[in-house]
């Protein structure tokens, strides 16, 4: 098998050389730009911090066991996880942010919360309804009702 690919090397040298380069032009090409767009992302990370443009918050570690913001919880399964019971951020905290701090114009604020659901059931595209800025809130509540999920919107709008 190797004595056949080096034939075939030395047969066609000028294809395989050509190949070669090819190869290592984009190879090259692409560390390059792997190098300068982990740069950009570090440049800007540091005047962010610098400049002082934008802070987060973010929940304690719940490695270092403090049990003042997490307690030990069962899951359904039998199993043992930490979850979070500290203060929460809410619009009354970011009100009083926006009072004490001196400078803030404006502000992003996204809150992830996960939940475990036993034999949920899925309406369809009702996602990509949701997304559509034509479709108002009666038509989506509409949507919802017709798939038997009122309980859905008893603690909505």
């Amino acid at each position: 098998m190797i004595k056949r690919s080096l034939l075939y090397l030395r047969r066609k040298y000028k294809r395989s050389v050509l190949l070669f380069l090819l190869l290592f032009v984009i190879s090259f090409s692409l560390a390059i730009g792997v190098t300068v767009w982990n740069s950009i992302g570090a440049v800007t990370k540091e005047v962010q911090n610098k400049l002082g443009t934008s802070f987060n918050f973010r929940l304690p570690s719940a490695v270092t066991n403090n049990e003042a913001y997490y307690e030990d919880v069962t899951d359904s399964e039998g199993n043992l996880i930490k979850s979070y019971i500290g203060p929460k951020l809410n619009d009354d905290i970011i009100r009083t942010i926006l009072e004490q701090v001196d400078g803030i114009s404006d502000y992003n604020a996204q809150i992830d919360k996960y939940v475990y659901v036993d034999n949920a059931n899925l309406i369809p595209g009702l996602f990509a309804l949701g997304a559509d800025s034509t479709n108002s809130y009666d038509n989506l509540k509409i949507l919802y009702e017709r798939a038997g999920h009122n309980a859905l919107w008893q603690y909505g709008k």
